[in-house]
């Protein structure tokens, strides 16, 4: 006989390209000595391992009478790619714990994991060539005559996993100069607020 415990599986939450975990614990409750093996699976097809290992499936070291062994499970979310896995997505990960002495022992443990909000975007800067201009320790210097007006883009990529409300303001360092936004062929003053759905990016 064998006893089969879970901690841990209630409220997994984590980050895209974060992992979770929670743990297994196998007890042998019978008079004799007994072996188990533990194979897990993510619904979604996600990275699971168990303990130390990389592997989804592993064999218990062989229990004495009335010793048990916990095992942790891991899952890995992947990195967000064009948005997902969305905020709020579930994966289900199912856990069978067999008998290597009784082919009929069978227990099932379950664990529902969500997703965690990923909010995070870049911005890059591009001159009137459509070159990228680079952070401002290394920014490509852009000549300019007197009296010429000069168009620089910026793209702003939503990379996490859940739509953004976003701000884009214009500062000059020299007041004497204007400046303006253009957004949506819309011209503004120096500032545009937008809302940039995952995975979306906006020039």
């Amino acid at each position: 006989a064998v006893s089969v415990l879970s901690s841990g599986v209630g409220n997994l939450q984590a980050e895209p390209g974060e992992r979770t975990n929670f743990s297994i614990s196998v007890r042998n409750t019978g008079n004799s000595i007994a072996q188990h093996k533990l194979n897990c699976s993510s619904q979604h097809g996600w990275p699971v391992a168990l303990g130390s290992s990389q592997s989804p499936s592993i064999d218990f070291d062989p229990l004495d009478i009335l010793e048990y062994l916990p095992m942790r499970v891991h899952l890995w979310i992947p990195p967000v790619s064009n948005g997902s896995p969305a905020a709020g997505e579930v994966d289900m990960v199912t856990c069978e714990v067999t008998s290597n002495n009784d082919p009929t022992f069978s227990h099932m443990v379950y664990a529902n994991i969500t997703v965690s909000e990923l909010k995070e975007f870049t911005t890059e800067l591009f001159d009137r060539n459509g070159n990228p201009i680079g952070p401002l320790a290394s920014a490509i210097p852009i000549m300019v005559d007197t009296g010429e007006t000069v168009n620089i883009s910026m793209s702003v990529t939503n990379i996490g996993n859940i739509e953004l409300p976003l701000s884009v303001k214009l500062q000059s360092a020299n007041p004497n100069w204007g400046i303006y936004l253009v957004y949506n062929d819309e011209i503004e003053n120096d500032k545009v607020d937008l809302n940039l759905p995952a995975g979306a990016s906006t020039v």
